[in-house]
């Protein structure tokens, strides 16, 4: 019997920093993803970020240089998505991935060519689900996420930490 492969996660900057942050990105292991990202991504991560990734948990791809020049043709067309989030974009559609962003104009691009899309928000609810993570530990990542600066939607956010039971003030 052929076991199915795992689902790719394409990660953009933005929800690799936020999951980065909170130590959860070894969970997505646990649930069977597989993380992938591009060179270009990973440039955009500052060393100490870097430094907090585990080994082989985000496969690094590079881009072909058929994908290299989609990313100039669409960054062309796109000028206020960079380059690093158009390369995540790229590899999603081209190796039938989940992206993964925080970028509303990334997300909608994707969406556009019906392309499963998804950010921070629904990695810490999968997460919980599955029970890869504590409704408690997903509110005190939130929470971090917050305080260290994500830009998430408030509502979101606060309807969440309700709803996993986070006591105390709120972040915001």
């Amino acid at each position: 019997m052929r076991s199915t492969p795992a689902p790719l996660l394409v990660v953009d900057a933005c929800v690799l920093i936020d999951i980065l942050s909170v130590d959860i990105l070894p969970r997505l292991a646990e649930l069977h993803f597989s993380p992938v990202t591009s060179d270009l991504v990973l440039e955009e991560i500052s060393a100490d970020q870097l430094s907090r990734l585990p080994a082989q948990a985000v496969s690094r791809k590079s881009l072909s240089k058929a994908q290299v020049r989609e990313l100039v043709r669409l960054r062309a067309e796109y000028r206020t998505i960079s380059e690093a989030d158009l390369s995540a974009y790229i590899l999603a559609k081209d190796f039938g991935g989940i992206l993964l962003t925080g970028d509303r104009k990334l997300r909608k691009l994707a969406e556009s060519v019906e392309l499963q899309v998804h950010g921070t928000l629904w990695v810490l609810d999968t997460l919980v689900a599955s029970r890869a993570l504590s409704p408690q530990r997903a509110a005190r990542s939130l929470t971090s996420m917050i305080e260290s600066g994500s830009r998430l939607p408030r509502s979101e956010c606060l309807r969440r930490l309700r709803a996993w039971g986070a006591s105390g003030t709120t972040p915001f």
